[in-house]
């Protein structure tokens, strides 16, 4: 059976899972072994076992072995020590000429940018695992190299695309964070709303305060939902704010007749990337939308 060994923190676990699982499904259950670097509940190192020796030992065995690099990992000389630990054992069990052509050793990186990635990895040719077109080529070379297990390598690729759009539902839920300027009431019921339709984690929906200094929490992130009412006094800071590369979408329901005044309109119609929604049974459609096409950068 072949094997496929990952490597990352238990901090980004949930990255792990989501490749898991788009292995299953493209290759179907117990197909294809995955094994983590973590606990053992999730087939990793068990208690008491000597580490190096059993790094060594699945490297061995593995046919590939993947390296998660996020901003969590590369803040973390342990998960380094151990990629650069399975770098050396690939390198020193793989070199044969039967396999020359094959890259043991994948480094996927997540939120990242190529200079913020570990100087160890610069001559390994790595795979962006929150970029569709990479993450396609990445599963591809999979059905390649293992289509050995396959009953039919046809049937494969037909599961290709449902595989993957699985996969990049739940890598935006892991990776994606979303600022929400809204009193206490209407920030839990948006983010109750959002956790339901399993667009975000919980840690990723951060509330942003009025009239204090939480507006700095907002600064890196790159998707803003305001919703106005609850918000009005600050909002034109909240624009001051945006980026142009930035998502805004702003929720104003219609109820008691209230409306957001035409001089806030105006200005709101000279930003990019930005939408009103004035029904809750569009904002989440909005949100996706916001997700799918904004040309935007996310931050864990």
């Amino acid at each position: 059976m072949p094997t496929i060994f990952i490597s990352h923190t238990h901090t980004d676990k949930k990255i792990s899972d989501a490749i898991n699982e788009a292995i299953v499904n493209l290759f179907g259950n117990k197909m294809v072994r995955v094994v983590y670097s973590t606990k053992e509940d999730d087939g990793g190192i068990p208690h008491g076992n000597d580490w190096y020796e059993w790094i060594v030992e699945q490297v061995k065995e593995a046919d590939i072995a993947l390296i998660l690099l996020t901003p969590n990992s590369i803040k973390s000389p342990w998960i380094l020590w151990e990629a650069g630990a399975i770098e050396g054992i690939a390198l020193a069990t793989n070199y044969d000429k039967n396999l020359k052509e094959r890259r043991k050793v994948r480094p996927i990186t997540f939120d990242l940018q190529p200079e913020d990635i570990p100087s160890p990895f610069h001559r390994i040719q790595t795979i962006s695992g929150d970029k569709r077109e990479d993450v396609i080529k990445f599963l591809i070379d999979l059905i390649s190299q293992f289509k050995n297990v396959l009953d039919n390598e046809f049937e494969a690729g037909m599961r290709l695309e449902k595989s993957v759009n699985k996969y990049m539902e739940s890598i935006r839920a892991s990776l994606f964070k979303i600022a929400i300027f809204a009193n206490q009431e209407e920030y839990e019921d948006i983010k109750n709303m959002l956790i339901e339709a399993k667009f975000f984690v919980p840690k990723n929906i951060i509330r942003i305060e009025t009239g204090n200094n939480s507006f700095k929490k907002a600064e890196s992130i790159t998707l803003l939902l305001v919703h106005y009412h609850s918000c009005s006094n600050e909002f034109e800071k909240i624009l001051n704010l945006k980026k142009d590369t930035d998502a805004l979408i702003i929720y104003a329901p219609a109820k008691d007749g209230y409306r957001i005044p035409n001089e806030v309109l105006k200005k709101i119609s000279l930003e990019s990337n930005t939408t009103i929604v004035n029904f809750r049974g569009r904002l989440l459609n909005e949100i996706y939308i916001s997700l799918m096409t904004t040309n935007y950068s996310h931050n864990v």
